[in-house]
């Protein structure tokens, strides 16, 4: 498949550290699940892991740079919306939560995502990209009323905004 990439070198410390944006061709060398990914880097997955040898070469680093990067963007403020979601499955309620390879693809997608972004900016470029709003007082209110079950709160600053770092504190507690 032709498309667009954006290879990028990321530090230990999870910053991009260069990278180049550049038309491609995807060769599908295996087709993956988040299902068979996780099973990989499960405890005691020897057998998977030994199936699948192959795949480990690009999967570990993979793995580390996903760690480096997740760390960097929570020091820096970012909301993890890592938060248990719930499905509802005929009669029951099942908690779904997000698993490792999915936020594997996550880390990536937002490091280029952003180094996209960036090398726009510098270039001046006209580009569209997504600014999520601060949320309203009432939705601030409405989240306050929420947390005070928990004896937390949200304090917004003079400006009348909420930096994304106290949300994720709070959202941690």
């Amino acid at each position: 498949r032709l498309a667009m990439a954006c290879e990028m070198e990321i530090g230990a410390d999870g910053l991009v550290k260069s990278y180049e944006i550049l038309p491609v061709v995807i060769h599908v060398y295996r087709r993956l699940t988040y299902t068979l990914v996780n099973e990989i880097f499960a405890e005691g997955a020897e057998a998977v892991r030994t199936e699948n040898a192959d795949l480990l070469p690009l999967l570990t680093p993979l793995r580390e740079v996903h760690d480096a990067m997740e760390k960097a963007r929570h020091e820096r403020g970012s909301i993890g919306f890592d938060v248990p979601e719930i499905k509802v499955k005929l009669v029951a309620l099942i908690k779904r939560t997000g698993s490792l390879a999915e936020s594997m693809i996550e880390q990536c997608m937002l490091a280029a995502n952003e180094t996209v972004a960036e090398h726009m900016e510098k270039k001046e470029q006209p580009f569209l990209y997504r600014v999520h709003e601060q949320p309203s007082d009432e939705k601030i209110e409405r989240l306050n009323n929420l947390l005070a079950t928990f004896s937390l709160h949200l304090v917004p600053n003079e400006a009348g905004e909420v930096a994304p770092k106290d949300v994720q504190q709070v959202l941690e507690k």
